[in-house]
């Protein structure tokens, strides 16, 4: 890649993370025109496992919970694309993400921010539910961001 095509893509391409939060959100807003009550009640069901795998300061299992909450929404959209390009993101970001969680806390405030966007999709409020999208993907990324000097690959 030629240093002009480079600079041109760093200054206006969108990271990953990025992306990923557009995607997250249309996602959300798309979910709460369509979701049905078997995806409510599953989704509920992973807020709640993951209350109680924060209450444990389990990592493993509130990250595994957590990858499945964000996996089931982006399903409900019923957009194979969306999905699609979702899931090509989702390897980039997996080390980050899981990172963004270990810090004492983290999985409690993000799982009251996964009750704040299920309350919007289930009462079918897709302008609500983009918005708590993206206040979630904001703060973890604001996170991440704010411990990335701590991030070290080789140990996750």
């Amino acid at each position: 890649m030629g240093s002009a095509e480079a600079r041109f893509e760093k200054r206006f391409a969108p990271s990953p993370r990025q992306a990923s939060s557009a995607l997250e959100e249309l996602a959300a807003r798309s979910a709460a025109r369509s979701l049905s009550g078997a995806q409510a009640k599953e989704l509920k069901a992973l807020v709640e496992a993951m209350d109680a795998a924060a209450e444990a300061e389990d990592l493993d299992r509130y990250y595994a919970l957590n990858l499945s909450f964000h996996q089931r929404l982006v399903e409900a959209s019923g957009n194979r694309r969306l999905l699609s390009i979702y899931n090509r993101l989702l390897n980039e970001l997996h080390l980050f993400r899981r990172f963004g969680l270990m810090q004492r806390g983290q999985m409690q405030r993000s799982n009251h921010e996964h009750h704040q966007i299920l309350e919007k999709v289930s009462a079918g409020d897709p302008e609500g539910a983009a918005e708590a999208m993206r206040r979630h993907t904001g703060e973890r990324r604001r996170q991440m961001l704010a411990s990335s000097d701590k991030f070290d690959p080789k140990s996750h």
